[in-house]
């Protein structure tokens, strides 16, 4: 999923518009729907923005972050690999 279709799907979330978000971003609407398309690019600083109005991470809005799930599993696997190392040892 990009950008533009997690600020969507948040949005949607929230319970928030589109309208909405372009107000508390204090840029008109037709802007935000570019940016959302990736017609024009997303500052950092907007980026940082949207994701506080929408109370997430910037990890989270970027698509970047790690789901609990996705650190247990990765952390399970390393220690299968470890474990199956050691007895290929002995």
């Amino acid at each position: 999923m990009d950008f533009g279709a997690r600020v969507k799907s948040l949005l949607k979330l929230k319970g928030m518009t589109i309208k909405e978000l372009a107000q508390a971003l204090s840029i008109s609407e037709s802007s935000l729907y570019k940016k959302l398309d990736g017609r024009v690019p997303v500052s950092v600083s907007e980026a940082c923005r949207i994701a506080e109005i929408l109370n997430v991470s910037l990890d989270e809005l970027c698509g970047t972050a790690f789901t609990r799930a996705n650190y247990v599993d990765k952390a399970l696997n390393e220690l299968k690999e470890a474990l199956r190392r050691y007895l290929e040892e002995k």
